[in-house]
């Protein structure tokens, strides 16, 4: 019951104050009002990959204030989803933009409750209190979970409940459903979780191949409805990528200072401190990645397809997914997945159940809103009067611990993963 108390009292944080942010801010819930232009735009035979038609329905919706920055314009006007979003986009199109806010952002708390119960669910004989200080500090510092409106939120919820649904074998139908919904918003946070089932084999194999083809079904579906509004949606889509990810833009990964809070989690944010060139900045994170996710791989088809090594699995490829390429810290929430390892190990009461619990609580305090938020306000205060050294440095600091933590969890977990006999 204490583990459980510490679960609610985190649950109850990040209700009444992300609620109350998103309630008193007027730029609140930006990323929601795009997803919603966006689908009204394919309900109303309009182009949502082409800027001015997204622009001319988010006005006529008459619910956004009345001007808008260059910032927020590129954000609304530029859709970077696949088609599949609008699977769960389309029907809250269909509401009034009020509805569908109050609907989205009660969507959205859920999922990550009942996520974050779950995992607490899975280690509760273990670990009660320990595990529901760890998760409710989690959860309450998900603030931008609501206040962003981000479909990364909800994305990265259904893809925890679904695996943890297939790795407790409960409710698997369910578990199946949620990993599929998952990869129809965003296949860049849940299509390693997936493709670890699938290489697991046994039931895991069954389940995770189950998935793929509902989402595939969903894919064929929604691609076939945007060809038939507008023909060159992929030419649009990659463009509009190119934009969010252009020098100053948005998601430009060399701009550390412009990223707020939700700080961008992939390497690129560090390797760009060095040089900002993308050729390098990109290939350097890539060449480090790439021989983390191949010795993952071969752990995975090499370990016996037991729920301990399921969860070892998961505890690796959950912040190795978001190094490689561009992720923000909501859809870091998707290390609640190595909750249940790291207890697993905490169980044996040895040096490395002490080191998996500190990189388990390291991760999320770098991913955590607060501790950001208190980091940012304290910016100000930091002498730059060096000129071009003192800038760097502070934009070093800036990039280089989520990246860096992440990249440092990912690596003791892949190592347990690969040479660990008692996980076999």
């Amino acid at each position: 019951m204490d583990g459980l108390s510490l679960l609610m009292l985190g649950s109850v944080v990040f209700l009444l104050f992300g609620i109350l942010r998103e309630s008193t801010s007027p730029e609140a819930m930006m990323d929601f009002r795009a997803l919603y232009a966006d689908a009204r735009c394919l309900l109303h035979d309009r182009d949502p990959y082409n800027r001015n038609d997204v622009l001319r329905e988010y006005s006529e919706a008459e619910k956004a204030p009345t001007t808008l920055s260059a910032r927020d314009l590129l954000v609304i006007g530029s859709n970077a989803y696949p088609p599949t979003e609008f699977v769960l986009t389309a029907p809250f199109a269909l509401l009034p933009f009020k509805a569908a806010r109050a609907l989205w952002l009660a969507v959205s708390s859920a999922s990550i409750l009942a996520a974050s119960l779950l995992i607490w669910n899975l280690v509760a004989e273990r670990e009660s209190a320990l595990a529901g200080g760890l998760i409710g500090f989690y959860v309450a510092c998900s603030l931008s979970l609501l206040y962003f409106g981000n479909p990364g939120g909800i994305a990265v919820s259904l893809c925890v409940i679904g695996a943890a649904c297939v790795a407790s074998e409960r409710n698997i139908a369910l578990g199946i459903l949620c990993l599929a919904l998952s990869l129809a918003i965003k296949p860049q946070d849940t299509g390693f979780v997936c493709l670890l089932l699938v290489l697991a084999g046994g039931s895991y194999r069954k389940n995770g191949l189950r998935a793929l083809g509902v989402v595939s079904v969903l894919g064929v579906a929604a691609a076939t409805w945007m060809w038939s509004v507008s023909p060159h949606w992929i030419e649009e889509l990659l463009g509009n990528v190119q934009a969010l990810m252009a020098h100053g833009s948005v998601n430009d990964p060399t701009n550390p200072l412009g990223q707020g809070t939700c700080t961008i989690t992939d390497l690129q944010m560090v390797f760009s401190v060095l040089w900002d060139n993308p050729k390098f900045y990109n290939t350097a994170s890539y060449l480090v990645c790439a021989p983390l996710f191949l010795a993952w791989a071969i752990a995975a088809v090499r370990k016996p397809a037991t729920r301990k090594n399921l969860y070892f699995g998961l505890a690796a490829i959950s912040p190795m997914t978001m190094l490689p390429v561009y992720h923000r810290q909501y859809d870091a929430k998707l290390i609640l997945l190595a909750v249940p390892a790291c207890f697993l190990l905490w169980a044996r009461r040895g040096r490395t159940g002490r080191i998996a619990l500190v990189m388990t609580a390291a991760g999320m305090l770098v991913t955590a809103d607060l501790p950001w938020a208190f980091f940012l306000a304290a910016l100000p205060r930091i002498d730059s009067s060096g000129g071009w050294m003192a800038g760097k440095t502070i934009s070093a600091v800036l990039a280089v611990p989520t990246p860096l933590v992440l990249l440092a969890m990912s690596g003791f977990y892949l190592w347990v993963y690969a040479r660990d006999r008692e996980a076999s």
